[in-house]
């Protein structure tokens, strides 16, 4: 009776020993390792902005907002340097994109985003400048002081330094605003060389301001490169719009007639359900 009564007890043990077995086999944890890693490579692998067609990459720059762009600039190194680009014109030497101008390109990058795309490149007040490559958003307002403000938040600061700092004028004969995130850091950095206490330290802090404002020289001329460009295609684009205004008059008269009383919302005699659609399509087709 005592073997009968052991034997479920000893197929208990068996069971659980093999359980054991079977959770302590090297083999499983080989094959969890190697998912792990799979996993990983995978997760680093999601980001497919390097493999992106730059007329694709472009068209999400112009939708992101400034900040946008700097987190994206930081997260991603080749995205980064896409965007930092000494000539964006290499773009357009493999390929033209459709839908999307070439200004747009250039504004998104070096200029502001404002709602009309063919304003005035000198009576916009926002700079995107290419700083220590990052893309810095400089403009008129409570990020920037004027020249003669300086002095008084930035005590006995050196003159010099204004010259590696990104300034913008808001318009013609105005005082330059000058970008105060950029002084704090030349001066943090100085400091920082200079509280090392270690011999050569002012051919450092030389050789360092030598560097700085030759950066700062290298961004001012592809950024005044790419508003020379700007303003060559605006005169282009409007001149053309003018040619194709005058063409659309005489071709169609009665159209732009009816055109331009809906524009400046007169219409007396014709209600705006009234008009085919017909005018506004030909309108449409001539006028861009």
């Amino acid at each position: 009776m005592e073997s009968i009564g052991m034997e479920p007890r000893q197929e208990e043990n068996e069971r659980t020993s093999l359980k054991r077995v079977r959770t302590r086999n090297s083999t499983t944890k080989s094959l969890d390792k190697d998912e792990k890693k799979k996993r990983k490579t995978r997760k680093r692998d999601l980001s497919l902005l390097p493999m992106m067609p730059l007329d694709i990459l472009f068209t999400i720059c112009s939708v992101l907002t400034p900040r946008d762009l700097i987190n994206l600039s930081r997260v991603d190194r080749n995205f980064c340097h896409t965007l930092t680009a000494h000539n964006v014109s290499f773009v357009w030497k493999a390929f033209s994109c459709l839908g999307f101008q070439r200004a747009m390109y250039v504004m998104v990058l070096f200029l502001t985003r404002s709602l009309n795309w063919f304003a005035p490149i000198s009576s916009a007040t926002q700079r995107i400048y290419l700083w220590a490559g990052s893309i810095v958003v400089a403009f008129a307002g409570t990020a920037s002081s004027r020249s003669y403000f300086v002095a008084k938040k930035f005590p006995g600061i050196d003159a010099a330094i204004l010259d590696m700092v990104p300034v913008t004028y808001p318009s013609y004969g105005s005082l330059p605003y000058y970008w105060i995130p950029a002084i704090q850091e030349i001066q943090e950095k100085i400091r920082n060389i200079e509280a090392t206490g270690k011999p050569g330290a002012s051919d450092r802090v030389a050789e360092f301001c030598k560097e700085r404002k030759q950066e700062f020289e290298d961004m001012l001329e592809d950024n005044s490169r790419c508003e020379s460009w700007a303003r060559r295609y605006v005169r282009k684009q409007t001149e053309e719009s003018m040619q194709l205004k005058e063409k659309s008059f005489f071709l169609y008269p009665k159209s732009y007639f009816v055109y331009r009383i809906l524009h400046v919302n007169i219409c007396p005699d014709i209600p705006f359900f009234f008009v085919p659609a017909s005018y506004f399509l030909l309108l449409e087709l001539n006028l861009n």
